[in-house]
């Protein structure tokens, strides 16, 4: 049989541990090496002097072919929606920062639970913005396109505080392609790509300037601009 390697693994924190030149070698002696994105490959072939991995996306067929989960209270709001974990590395204080500088009418919706739930709500309500700001509970994967749908906008703001992170290309981000939402991205290199590469958004290169984020949302928010982005992720 055939061995395989697993390039996914190269960026997780335990694998970057090992000594350059193991891993290197071990790259050598198999006869595949898969990746998860297009970015990546190229990384590891010219870091390792390899062929080309194969790229595989690590992501499954999301459609919003079946009823939402939840309901999103709407009350005449645009809504935008980030999905996932609750936790450091998605610039969620920032998104609460950003409805400050965002009209009345837009709302954020956060769906998902984790460790900064409490004090994202206690950021929101000191801004004067807790009545827009939606914690939804997690929902079946099946029916996650089909929640994130009812929003107008999906927030993928992965930041990039190391190489893992860096080259990552999120589940968040397939959940809302899978959507048909219009997306505003960091500029992490294999999200920014494809959503350059298709037209599908906006990539903020400042998603930690809260200011700065809230002009590239506006802008996606754009009747003309949300109905273009939202044709070409369909």
């Amino acid at each position: 049989m055939p061995d395989v390697f697993q390039g996914r693994e190269a960026f997780y924190r335990t694998i970057i541990q090992i000594e350059r030149q193991q891993e290197a070698d071990m790259l050598r002696q198999v006869d595949c090496v898969i990746t998860v994105g297009d970015l990546i490959a190229d990384h590891m072939a010219e870091q390792w002097g390899i062929p080309r991995p194969v790229v595989v996306r690590n992501a499954v067929v999301l459609a919003p072919d079946q009823p939402p989960d939840v309901l999103f209270e709407r009350n005449g709001w645009r809504l935008l929606v980030h999905s996932g974990l609750l936790t450091t590395g998605r610039n969620l204080p920032q998104m609460i920062d950003m409805l400050a500088y965002l009209p009345d009418d837009v709302a954020l919706v956060l769906l998902g639970n984790g460790p900064l739930r409490e004090s994202l709500q206690r950021r929101a309500a000191m801004a004067g913005v807790g009545d827009r700001l939606l914690i939804v509970p997690p929902v079946h994967w099946r029916s996650v396109a089909a929640t994130l749908a009812q929003a107008d906008l999906a927030l993928v703001l992965v930041e990039s505080e190391d190489r893992s992170y860096h080259f990552s290309l999120p589940n968040k981000f397939f959940g809302a392609v899978g959507a048909g939402l219009p997306l505003v991205v960091s500029a992490i290199p294999e999200v920014a790509h494809l959503t350059r590469h298709y037209d599908m958004g906006l990539v903020c290169h400042q998603p930690y300037d809260p200011q700065a984020l809230a002009q590239v949302v506006m802008q996606a928010l754009q009747p003309d601009e949300n109905q273009r982005l939202r044709a070409n992720a369909l």
